[in-house]
Protein backbone atom coordinates (compact mmCIF):
# COMPACT_ATOMS: atom_id res chain seq x y z
CA UNK A 1 0.00 0.00 0.00
CA UNK A 2 1.36 3.41 -0.97
CA UNK A 3 0.81 6.32 1.40
CA UNK A 4 1.39 9.88 0.12
CA UNK A 5 4.00 11.95 1.97
CA UNK A 6 2.81 15.44 2.98
CA UNK A 7 5.92 16.90 4.65
CA UNK A 8 9.66 16.20 4.55
CA UNK A 9 12.53 17.58 6.63
CA UNK A 10 16.22 16.66 6.56
CA UNK A 11 18.54 17.14 9.54
CA UNK A 12 21.47 19.41 8.70
CA UNK A 13 23.60 17.78 11.43
CA UNK A 14 23.06 14.05 10.80
CA UNK A 15 21.25 13.85 7.47
CA UNK A 16 18.31 11.99 9.05
CA UNK A 17 15.04 12.29 7.15
CA UNK A 18 11.63 12.91 8.75
CA UNK A 19 8.45 12.23 6.75
CA UNK A 20 4.84 12.98 7.59
CA UNK A 21 1.97 11.07 6.00
CA UNK A 22 -1.70 10.55 6.79
CA UNK A 23 -2.51 7.85 9.30
CA UNK A 24 -2.91 4.44 7.62
CA UNK A 25 -6.41 3.40 6.63
CA UNK A 26 -7.97 1.44 9.46
CA UNK A 27 -5.92 3.13 12.18
CA UNK A 28 -7.77 4.81 15.03
CA UNK A 29 -6.08 8.12 14.22
CA UNK A 30 -7.62 8.33 10.72
CA UNK A 31 -11.05 9.23 12.11
CA UNK A 32 -9.48 12.23 13.80
CA UNK A 33 -7.33 13.28 10.84
CA UNK A 34 -4.14 11.99 12.40
CA UNK A 35 -0.63 11.83 10.96
CA UNK A 36 2.28 9.43 11.05
CA UNK A 37 5.78 10.84 11.64
CA UNK A 38 8.51 8.51 10.37
CA UNK A 39 12.24 8.95 10.92
CA UNK A 40 14.81 7.44 8.54
CA UNK A 41 18.60 7.41 8.80
CA UNK A 42 20.76 9.07 6.16
CA UNK A 43 20.95 5.57 4.59
CA UNK A 44 17.13 5.37 4.31
CA UNK A 45 16.79 2.82 7.12
CA UNK A 46 13.57 3.26 9.11
CA UNK A 47 14.44 4.23 12.68
CA UNK A 48 10.95 4.65 14.10
CA UNK A 49 7.44 6.03 13.70
CA UNK A 50 5.05 7.98 15.89
CA UNK A 51 1.31 8.29 15.24
CA UNK A 52 -0.54 11.45 16.28
CA UNK A 53 -4.25 12.02 16.64
CA UNK A 54 -3.90 15.53 15.20
CA UNK A 55 -2.72 16.45 11.73
CA UNK A 56 0.90 17.58 11.52
CA UNK A 57 1.08 20.73 9.39
CA UNK A 58 4.75 21.76 9.80
CA UNK A 59 8.00 19.90 10.45
CA UNK A 60 11.66 20.75 11.14
CA UNK A 61 14.77 19.50 12.93
CA UNK A 62 16.68 21.50 15.51
CA UNK A 63 20.29 22.12 14.53
CA UNK A 64 22.33 22.08 17.74
CA UNK A 65 25.82 20.57 17.57
CA UNK A 66 25.78 16.78 18.06
CA UNK A 67 27.47 15.43 21.19
CA UNK A 68 26.74 18.47 23.36
CA UNK A 69 22.99 18.79 22.80
CA UNK A 70 19.93 16.62 22.26
CA UNK A 71 18.30 17.54 18.97
CA UNK A 72 14.56 17.32 18.41
CA UNK A 73 12.03 17.14 15.62
CA UNK A 74 9.48 19.94 15.99
CA UNK A 75 6.06 19.10 14.58
CA UNK A 76 3.44 21.84 14.28
CA UNK A 77 -0.08 20.52 14.78
CA UNK A 78 -3.31 21.75 13.19
CA UNK A 79 -4.46 22.98 16.63
CA UNK A 80 -1.48 25.35 16.82
CA UNK A 81 0.39 23.22 19.35
CA UNK A 82 4.01 22.22 18.77
CA UNK A 83 5.07 18.67 19.53
CA UNK A 84 8.76 17.98 20.19
CA UNK A 85 10.14 14.49 19.57
CA UNK A 86 13.65 13.87 20.85
CA UNK A 87 16.04 12.18 18.46
CA UNK A 88 17.67 10.41 21.42
CA UNK A 89 14.59 8.20 21.81
CA UNK A 90 14.78 7.23 18.12
CA UNK A 91 18.50 6.55 18.47
CA UNK A 92 17.99 4.30 21.50
CA UNK A 93 15.08 2.55 19.77
CA UNK A 94 17.17 1.86 16.68
CA UNK A 95 20.03 0.50 18.82
CA UNK A 96 17.59 -1.75 20.72
CA UNK A 97 16.02 -3.03 17.50
CA UNK A 98 19.45 -3.72 16.01
CA UNK A 99 20.55 -5.58 19.15
CA UNK A 100 17.31 -7.57 19.27
CA UNK A 101 17.68 -8.63 15.62
CA UNK A 102 21.06 -10.33 16.23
Amino acid sequence: MTVPVHLVSVSETLGDIALVSSANAGAAEIALGGSVLSLYSINAVLIGTVATRETITALCFSGAPEGVSVNVIAAGLASGAIRLETLLIYFLLSKFMHYKAK
